[in-house]
């Protein structure tokens, strides 16, 4: 199987890693997209175990960097946390 992405761009799979400044918080489970200009404005991330996971989603604008395997925020764990409680 063979991705065709454009020069001086990436693709960020399901699963991938996703790194708080203090460590794994979880991991991409999706992406959201706004529907009127196609602009992804969040990612939902999967945290925790089999029996006890949680889906936060979280603004892009929390994403410090990223690569093909890793998203990296610019928040803590805690923080990401305290978005939903």
């Amino acid at each position: 199987e063979e991705e065709l992405i454009p020069e001086g761009e990436m693709a960020v799979h399901r699963g991938a890693s996703v790194e708080a400044t203090d460590g794994h918080i979880g991991k991409v489970e999706e992406f959201l997209v706004d529907p009127q200009d196609c602009h992804l404005t969040h990612l939902v991330l999967e945290e925790g175990h089999l029996w006890h996971k949680k889906e936060l989603t979280v603004p892009m604008s929390a994403i410090a960097r990223m690569d093909e395997e890793y998203i990296y925020l610019n928040m803590d764990k805690a923080t990401v946390r305290s978005l939903f409680s």
